[in-house]
């Protein structure tokens, strides 16, 4: 993403959970049964959104 300038987006807010970014419309939501989620998933994680599939989402858990 680029600003008017051209120039690259700098990100000034920090890191935050999710939802409390300024208009921030994400929220936390526990995984209770693996087989309700869809994969690839979009995953949180140390500071990050990755996408990952079923085989590394259940190797992280472990």
């Amino acid at each position: 993403m680029h600003t008017k300038t051209g120039r690259p987006y700098r990100n000034t807010l920090g890191h935050y959970h999710a939802g409390q970014a300024p208009n921030c419309r994400c929220y936390p939501e526990p995984v209770m049964d693996i087989d309700l989620l869809t994969f690839p998933a979009r995953v949180y994680r140390n500071g990050r959104i990755s996408t990952m599939n079923r085989q590394q989402f259940e190797q992280m858990m472990r």
